[in-house]
């Protein structure tokens, strides 16, 4: 026949390294430990508390200074304090399955998405819709240091520590709103990349034409020096004709008055000391000589 104590039901629970376990016993806690591992009886209360961080998302809903709502997405992140949370909220789970026995949990995160709510409020209603969209980190570094500022009066009252907040969008909850912004945003960037393409072909066009202008430079003072070599190349020739022609007069000066029979001899006879072997006497030659004679 088995016992009484046989029939009680006690449980082994091994809590994780992220929770933090307490026992109680008739209200009184009799064990608490980081990850710790308890034996359970019926006369007692487990108690699990997450340790670990706590990511809640969130979208809010607030109006802008023109009255207009926008939609806020991000999330945030906090950590439970232990010894707060225990005499706040009803964290108690069954011995057999771990299981949260209430939603207090649940409360937690809407009390965190509350409070938080209330510092966005604050600075959404700060600007117009329109500049709302361009000023996400603005938003964010604001909130989060009120939150920083404000911590022991909200969040440590609540039993929570923010450790992180992000704020992914801020956009007007209105469709038709949030793609006339999109479609300014747009148009926008669209003129900024025309602006763009119109200065890289301003500046294309303004290379191209300096390049022309230094080519035409170029070629105008290649121009100019074969100019003046062609007209330092004539004076040569000039100056050398010149200087020939001079140089033959003086040297035939001395033969200006000669006897034409006696400048033909002279003639014959520097022929003789170039080579010649053969003279050929024609009529023509005679003829000339003749003409000579007399004129002489």
């Amino acid at each position: 026949m088995a016992s009484f104590l046989s029939r009680i039901p006690v449980h082994f629970f091994r809590g994780a390294p992220t929770d933090h376990v307490l026992v109680y016993r008739n209200g009184k806690q009799v064990g608490s430990q980081l990850g710790g591992s308890f034996w359970v009886f019926p006369w007692n209360t487990l108690v699990r508390i997450p340790q670990a961080e706590l990511t809640y998302a969130f979208n809010f809903k607030e109006l802008s200074q023109d009255s207009q709502e926008m939609a806020v997405n991000g999330e945030v992140r906090v950590r439970l304090n232990a010894e707060a949370m225990a005499s706040r909220r009803d964290f108690s789970v069954d011995a057999a399955t771990g299981a949260y026995v209430t939603e207090d949990i649940r409360r937690v995160e809407a009390e965190v998405r509350n409070a938080l709510g209330g510092f966005v409020r604050r600075e959404i209603a700060k600007d117009p819709m329109d500049a709302l969209p361009k000023k996400t980190d603005a938003v964010y570094e604001a909130v989060w240091s009120a939150v920083a500022v404000s911590k022991k009066d909200v969040f440590d009252a609540l039993g929570v520590e923010v450790v992180g907040i992000v704020i992914t969008s801020i956009a007007p909850s209105n469709a038709q709103l949030r793609a006339a912004l999109e479609a300014e945003t747009r148009e926008i960037l669209l003129g900024k990349a025309d602006k763009a393409v119109h200065d890289r072909r301003m500046k294309a066009a303004e290379a191209d034409r300096k390049l022309k202008e230094r080519e035409l430079e170029t070629q105008k003072a290649l121009e100019e020096g074969r100019s003046q070599l062609v007209a330092a190349a004539n004076a040569n020739l000039l100056a050398t004709a010149t200087a020939e022609a001079e140089a033959a007069s003086k040297k035939l000066e001395p033969y200006k008055d000669a006897d034409p029979k006696v400048l033909f001899a002279l003639a014959i006879t520097e022929a003789a000391k170039g080579g010649i072997q053969n003279l050929t006497i024609t009529p023509e030659l005679l003829s000339a000589l003749t003409r000579l004679d007399r004129a002489a």
